[in-house]
């Protein structure tokens, strides 16, 4: 082999790499980006595409993206499968924010689906020492509620108060399961409020699609459930 031959591809290795470690990198930015549009197939592509690539030998990047296939399947009301994606993820490896992400998420979709509650509650305060969310307390409440603890049901609901800002996923998350709560508490004229705070958000998701669903003006249309609830929500 000459040493031209040596030469050029010594200087083209280093810049194939280069262009692998962006062309990767963009996707993580890109996944992001894309769920906080509202683009969950597209953004679980792009994750999905990430935890083929190289860049998913590091745990935290095969992590965080098996996180978002997860989340986004949720987005979408696919509770069984975003729970079963994050059956994937080894938990040993995460560090704290991801630590409170897939504790979080789990917890979420356990409440929805009505299953194994003390779990539920269990992860929710472990997370607590990470970060607590105001959708943290209120779905907490709903795990306490449906363990039969209606005073700590009501105590977690005030501690969250009645609203919460931030970006529009999490106010369309807070204020359907703030609404639901409400109305398994008997509380069904107040939880109109949050149903219409969660119906305005612009960007569709489960939440959203089950606020619009659960407000009066759905019901003049003959169906008033969305086709993304799922029955275990609905008492």
């Amino acid at each position: 082999m000459s040493s031209s031959l040596v030469l050029a591809l010594s200087l083209a290795l280093p810049m194939a790499l280069a262009m692998l470690l962006v062309r990767d990198t963009r996707r993580v930015w890109r996944s992001l980006r894309l769920v906080q549009a509202g683009r969950y197939g597209e953004a679980r592509a792009e994750s999905q595409r990430l935890a083929r690539s190289w860049l998913a030998l590091l745990p935290s990047v095969r992590s965080g993206a098996r996180y978002t296939v997860a989340l986004t399947l949720h987005m979408e009301g696919a509770h069984e499968r975003a729970l079963a994606a994050l059956d994937a993820i080894e938990r040993r490896s995460l560090d704290r924010n991801l630590t409170y992400a897939v504790s979080s998420l789990e917890a979420t979709l356990l409440v929805l689906l009505g299953r194994d509650l003390d779990r539920a509650a269990a992860l929710l305060e472990g997370a607590g020492a990470i970060a607590r969310q105001p959708e943290d307390l209120v779905i907490l409440a709903h795990a306490k509620h449906g363990l039969g603890d209606v005073a700590a049901a009501e105590d977690l609901l005030a501690k969250a108060g009645p609203s919460r800002g931030g970006g529009a996923h999490q106010i369309a998350i807070f204020h359907t399961m703030r609404g639901l709560l409400l109305v398994k508490l008997g509380k069904s004229e107040e939880a109109l409020a949050d149903f219409r705070a969660a119906a305005d958000v612009p960007l569709q998701s489960w939440y959203t699609e089950r606020a619009r669903a659960l407000l009066p003006s759905a019901d003049a249309d003959g169906d008033a459930r969305s086709s993304l609830a799922p029955q275990v929500m609905e008492e």
